[in-house]
């Protein structure tokens, strides 16, 4: 089984991009990804008001990275690829995050807010008193249209930027 590092993270879905790893028909591979904010959301100070805001400045950051590209053996434009997830492991914390601008409740949210939670024993542990299972889920995954690059943020018959509970463990994916 090969390991595909997230050391090559890219924001494109795009066929010009040389793939980081070639896959055979059927392979079993384990990807290792990184959160939606490319791992800008670890310690206290990426819960402050200025450095949120700093996010959404112009320059390098962008959401929703995806590892890769895979060059997937025989494939061909036109054909449809099978992905099975098999296990989702989740890191020992993750955040949640509110942008005023796209959430339908900015009265209630008028400055970006992001608070960081511990996850232990397949719980998110929100304080002492209250947790609740982890639902892991691929948030990103699609194939590099032929005659476009397409950001990873959209989403479309390609796959991408699909944010659904119904894409974890044991989901099986075709992508054009």
């Amino acid at each position: 089984m090969q390991r595909i590092t997230r050391e090559r993270i890219g924001y494109l879905l795009d066929r010009r991009i040389p793939p980081v790893a070639t896959l055979r028909d059927g392979e079993t591979v384990l990807v290792e990804t990184e959160d939606s904010r490319t791992g800008r959301a670890r310690l206290p100070e990426h819960t402050t008001q200025e450095w949120l805001a700093g996010l959404h400045q112009p320059g390098p950051y962008y959401s929703n990275p995806v590892t890769g590209p895979l060059l997937i053996e025989g494939a061909e434009v036109g054909d449809t690829l099978v992905v099975t997830i098999e296990d989702i492991v989740c890191d020992s914390q993750g955040y949640t995050g509110f942008w005023p601008s796209s959430v339908h409740f900015p009265e209630w949210f008028p400055e970006p807010q992001t608070t960081i939670f511990p996850i232990r024993d397949g719980q998110v542990i929100f304080n002492d008193r209250i947790s609740f299972p982890t639902r892991p889920m691929i948030g990103t995954i699609g194939t590099a249209p032929h005659l476009e690059a397409l950001s990873t943020h959209g989403s479309g018959r390609h796959g991408g930027n699909m944010d659904c509970p119904d894409v974890k463990p044991g989901a099986t994916l075709y992508l054009r």
